[in-house]
């Protein structure tokens, strides 16, 4: 004990250990002066645009797809808080009816006749809701029957239905969409099967992620300035929060990819779109927030856990990454992701910057045992690998029933298996690029936790 603390003593008079606590300090400092920079960017933002937000009013597209001649009467079913009271409704293409409501939440349309070949667009706007004190945040039914506008068709019709129904309200800077939901249903000799799962693919919680948004762009734009005065450092995790504004900015003004894929149904530029920015669109709010809540860690691991060389660089590899892990396995797959749309999502990205990760720390695996902090990123790498693929693979065992499972649980593991094939791939052009053109290695640096 003595001895030690004659070391400790040694250090504090060659003045080691001051200098170490006054670099620690100062790194304290500079990020909690980043962090009040943040956070007083982001109040400032939030209390001048995420005031005065109300529900306004809904909107429908319902697409009706058969084989055969239609004509009847559809019943259409309103959520509790919508009222049959509405703006407009039109019929594509344009055929004659009549239009009568039973009940406050319910319309019924009979419609004389559509030939067969032809698809039957309902589209309802301004459907009135009668609760202007309603969350604006969070859907008002429960997850069983989520949609807002229900088609129920002629009872003699066999057809698949594709509808989206969304409920607007005013804000500061217009009318923007609080709640979506897009489902697609066939009806066959009086019975109805959904034709895929989850049943309904909605999104909500607009003003939290729009506030989630504010914190990301305040966070890049402090960072971008930061930079310069070196304060924010090589490590500022710029590509992680790009790659969260991209996915957030998505869901935000576009919804769903079947926000597209039904509520645009057959529309080829819609159908592009999705493919386009496929990385970035997702299923439902549950794929949206599962997919963010495993790239925050897994992006912080990757620009913290490992030194880079350039932080362009990096951001470039990040999005090029994002769009390979998408667009490459619906290019093997076209029988499961049809071009376009695709697949989309972010738990293929997920997967292939995990094994990113792995193939640049494998130069520093002899030091895995004697750094604590390179042991702790990888242990949250390997969640965020394990959750997408054998979580599924798990999920199917348990929950055989759902056909569904088995499908993720293969795509997932197919994607992990293209991703250790393409990722050095994707390496060595990019060093062999940059060697031609720079010179050293562009990835990691020599030491691994300064």
């Amino acid at each position: 004990m003595v001895g030690h603390l004659s070391f400790i003593d040694t250090r504090w008079h060659r003045g080691e250990i001051p200098r170490l606590l006054d670099g620690r300090v100062l790194i304290i400092l500079k990020c909690l002066g980043m962090l009040a920079l943040i956070a007083g960017l982001t109040t400032v933002l939030h209390l001048s645009l995420l005031a005065r937000w109300r529900p306004t009013y809904g909107s429908a597209d319902v697409y009706v797809v058969s084989s055969s001649d239609m004509g009847g009467v559809f019943e259409i079913y309103l959520l509790e808080y919508l009222n049959a009271s509405i703006g407009s409704l039109t019929l594509e293409p344009d055929v004659a009816f009549t239009k009568s409501s039973p009940t406050a939440n319910r319309i019924d349309l009979n419609v004389s006749y559509v030939p067969s070949g032809q698809i039957l667009k309902i589209k309802i706007d301004r459907i009135l809701i009668t609760n202007q004190s309603l969350s604006l945040n969070y859907p008002w039914k429960d997850e069983r029957d989520r949609t807002y506008v229900y088609v129920h068709l002629p009872s003699n019709l066999n057809a698949t239905v594709y509808g989206t129904s969304v409920v607007k309200a005013t804000t500061p800077f217009g009318e923007i969409v609080i709640y979506g939901v897009s489902y697609a249903v066939e009806y066959s000799m009086g019975t109805r099967r959904f034709l895929d799962a989850p049943f309904w693919h909605d999104f909500y919680r607009i003003p939290d992620v729009f506030c989630l948004l504010l914190i990301t762009l305040s966070a890049l734009l402090v960072g971008v300035l930061t930079l310069g005065l070196k304060l924010a450092g090589e490590r500022y995790p710029f590509a992680t929060l790009l790659l969260i504004a991209m996915t957030v900015i998505v869901y935000l003004r576009l919804g769903t990819g079947y926000s597209l894929i039904y509520g645009r149904y057959k529309d080829i530029p819609s159908l592009w779109i999705v493919f386009a920015l496929s990385p970035f669109f997702h299923g439902n709010y549950r794929h949206f927030s599962g997919n963010l809540s495993l790239l925050l860690p897994l992006g912080l691991a990757l620009e913290w856990g490992l030194s880079w060389r350039s932080v362009r660089q990096r951001l470039g590899l990040f999005l090029l990454i994002a769009y390979t892990s998408s667009w490459v396995p619906a290019l093997l797959l076209p029988y499961l992701y049809p071009v376009p749309p695709g697949g989309f999502g972010l738990s293929f990205a997920v997967i292939w910057l995990a094994v990113l990760y792995l193939f640049l720390f494998w130069r520093q695996r002899t030091t895995l045992p004697l750094s604590r902090k390179l042991l702790m990123w990888s242990l949250i790498v390997g969640y965020c690998l394990l959750n997408p693929t054998y979580g599924w693979v798990s999920e199917a065992v348990i929950n055989p029933i759902e056909k569904a499972n088995f499908g993720l649980a293969f795509t997932h593991l197919f994607s992990l298996l293209v991703a250790c094939l393409v990722i050095p791939l994707i390496l060595f052009i990019v060093a062999k690029f940059h060697v031609k053109k720079s010179g050293p290695s562009p990835f990691i640096q020599d030491r691994t936790n300064p």
